[in-house]
């Protein structure tokens, strides 16, 4: 939403006589470092945070690599992937690196980056071991969260929650204004985030009536995810109330 792009887009298409609906639509969170320098250091010192690093330091030698160059990264590409690929094997969302265009596309991705200092893939190693991997990016003075992983053998030590502080130390260390986590909800964001903004979707009509009706089928699909909210929230109270008289 902070982008100019929508607006520049509903401009594009005002002077060509449609109507414009802007809607947000994802909600993105994001870690304000710049002009918020305490309250970050706050949430990456978080005990919950340093609970888990500590508790694989006592594991063995626990290292955090950024890693910018080519020829850093590549070595430690196909090891990223079959992480990912364990970690959602058997689930309703199987692994995008399945499929060896996706792996392609990423390493191509790397190979361009590479060389701007645009990428920063973060491996979280424990006795030279990776155990978590995030192939991110640095950019224009913020850390944009993208794609994570982790050995799913140590998930019982959460190696995805000492990936966050270690990329929260990261931009913190090196002055970056904020840590960017984009388009989704996932609750553990919530936790280490202090600001949120959301995705915008442009639609344009050619008529008024196609923007009148669009304007009443939005307005209805909130109402209908309202009440579905409101249902679950009373039937969850209906429920702990059940349990409360049943004990």
């Amino acid at each position: 939403a902070r982008s100019p792009t929508p607006r520049l887009v509903q401009r594009i298409f005002l002077q060509r006589g449609y109507h414009v609906l802007l809607e947000h639509q994802y909600l993105c969170r994001r870690l304000v470092i710049e002009g918020h320098s305490e309250a970050a250091r706050q949430i990456r010192d978080k005990p919950s945070l340093r609970r888990r690093e500590r508790l694989l330091r006592r594991r063995g030698h626990l290292a955090i690599r950024h890693l910018k160059a080519r020829e850093d990264v590549e070595p430690l590409l196909e090891g990223f992937f079959a992480q990912h690929v364990a970690r959602w094997a058997g689930s309703a969302s199987p692994s995008l690196f399945v499929d060896g265009r996706n792996r392609r596309f990423y390493h191509e991705l790397m190979s361009t980056l590479g060389g701007k200092g645009w990428l920063l893939f973060t491996s979280v190693e424990l006795d030279d071991r990776p155990i978590a991997f995030h192939y991110g990016f640095d950019y224009q003075g913020t850390v944009l969260w993208y794609k994570p992983s982790f050995d799913i053998a140590h998930a019982s030590y959460s190696p995805g929650l000492v990936l966050v502080r270690a990329l929260i130390d990261y931009a913190i260390d090196n002055g970056r204004g904020e840590l960017d986590f984009t388009v989704g909800d996932e609750p553990f964001k919530a936790r280490f985030t202090n600001s949120e903004q959301a995705t915008v979707c442009v639609r344009a009509y050619r008529s008024v009536s196609a923007l009148a009706r669009a304007r009443i089928r939005r307005r209805l699909s909130t109402l209908v995810g309202r009440l579905n909210r409101l249902s679950r929230i009373q039937a969850g109270g209906i429920l702990r109330r059940a349990g409360r008289g049943g004990r």
